[in-house]
């Protein structure tokens, strides 16, 4: 592991001119009062490793350079010892020791124009090379793994899982390939896309090839089974060739055979066929006149009926209206029942009125009777006796005549 062997400085804070400050050993203590200068030795340390200016309590490099201080002499003169601050210049290099026990001197200067520029063994490099050099020896700029400042310890407590993973991540370098790793994971989501994408088209594929193959196969098997059937069929064809050769041959022969008997009894058959033909179309020619004949009734029966038709509407509405009069008439019969019904119970009443005035007249006259025979009636009792017994009876009358009308 390598070590920190001294420092030289010039001009750097409150370091004036070229100091040394070394060596350094295993451990080493730096001890002072307040404003002795420990921070900026600390200050000078990360000056030389690369720490930007904003990190050493600074806002542009120029503060870094040593300012010097006014005093008055005797005399009362006031003198400068900067001097003049825009030519001056201020660097810091670092003796360092590696591994191998070889010194490299990593030395950084704030020029004139304040920029800063780096040297590795007096050699001008670029700030790039300058940090992979420190790098090589395992100290990391951006990670600041080389120094430990008040209050680190516990800001690197405090801090959340994600933080101080990051921050193990840049003490490890592993934080410097992070853009790397993105890129690379990036990389390789596409590359999954598309080998999955390949593999999904694969599949397809290979069900297309398995579908063309089944298709083929289908298809050798209709083109064998159409040859088969075409030679089957050419087969049928011959062997319905062959048998109707066979039977055009046995014709001949029985045509020769019967030729002579055959063509008179064929002439006899066609005569006969004529005759039967010729009667055929006779009957035939009756039928289409009987046909004729029915079809011209049929049609003066239309006529008859069409003619008619008005005649029928007006006996259809004269039997709804007969209808509806007989409802009607049956309704009123109805009623005219229940109306007997009613005057053959008043009839009943008055039947029952009547025997009742009936036995009393009976009575009034065999009381009267009984009075004669006792007293003498005067001539205005009889008078009204008379006209009384005239009233009942034309009463009595009156309502045996209209039972005897209910009756009928």
């Amino acid at each position: 592991m390598g070590r920190l062997v001294q420092l030289e400085l010039e001009n750097f804070k409150s370091y004036r001119g070229h100091q040394v400050i070394g060596p350094f050993t295993s451990f080493t203590a730096v001890v002072g009062p307040n404003g002795a200068g420990k921070s900026n030795l600390m200050d000078a340390i990360s000056f030389v490793l690369g720490v930007r200016s904003a990190h050493l309590r600074s806002t542009q490099l120029k503060d870094l350079v040593y300012r010097g201080r006014t005093v008055e002499t005797r005399n009362g003169h006031v003198i400068d010892e900067a001097g003049d601050q825009s030519t001056r210049r201020a660097w810091v290099k670092a003796v360092y020791e590696d591994d191998n026990q070889r010194t490299i001197n990593f030395q950084r200067t704030i020029t004139a124009a304040g920029d800063s520029e780096y040297r590795i063994n007096g050699r001008v490099v670029s700030l790039q090379t300058y940090n992979q050099s420190l790098e090589a020896q395992s100290i990391l700029v951006k990670a600041k793994n080389f120094l430990v400042f008040q209050g680190d310890v516990e800001a690197v407590a405090s801090q959340s899982p994600k933080d101080l993973a990051r921050l193990i991540e840049q003490i490890s370098g592993s934080w410097e390939l992070h853009s790397e790793y993105s890129e690379l994971e990036k990389q390789q989501d596409a590359a999954a896309e598309k080998s999955t994408f390949a593999y999904n088209k694969k599949r397809a594929v290979a069900a297309e090839v398995q579908t063309i193959v089944e298709q083929k196969k289908e298809l050798e098997t209709y083109e064998s089974k159409v040859q088969l059937r075409t030679k089957v069929t050419v087969e049928h064809m011959l062997h319905r060739l062959f048998v109707a050769e066979a039977r055009i041959d046995e014709i001949k022969r029985d045509i020769g055979t019967l030729h002579d008997g055959s063509v008179a009894q064929a002439s006899q058959q066609h005569v006969g066929l004529n005759a039967s033909l010729q009667a055929q179309q006779k009957a035939q020619a009756q039928a289409f006149k009987a046909v004729n004949r029915q079809e011209r009734q049929i049609k003066l029966v239309e006529q008859t009926m069409e003619a008619r038709q008005p005649k029928i509407a007006g006996l259809a509405e004269k039997v709804a209206h007969t209808q509806r009069k007989a409802k009607q008439l049956e309704e009123n019969a109805a009623a005219a029942e229940t109306e007997v019904t009613r005057q053959r119970s008043v009839v009943n009443e008055l039947d029952s009125e009547y025997a009742r005035v009936t036995d009393a007249q009976q009575r009034f006259e065999q009381e009267i009777q009984a009075d004669r025979s006792d007293h003498r009636v005067d001539d205005t009792t009889m008078a009204e006796y008379t006209q009384l017994s005239e009233q009942l009876r034309s009463t009595s009358m009156d309502d045996t005549s209209q039972r005897d009308a209910l009756d009928r």
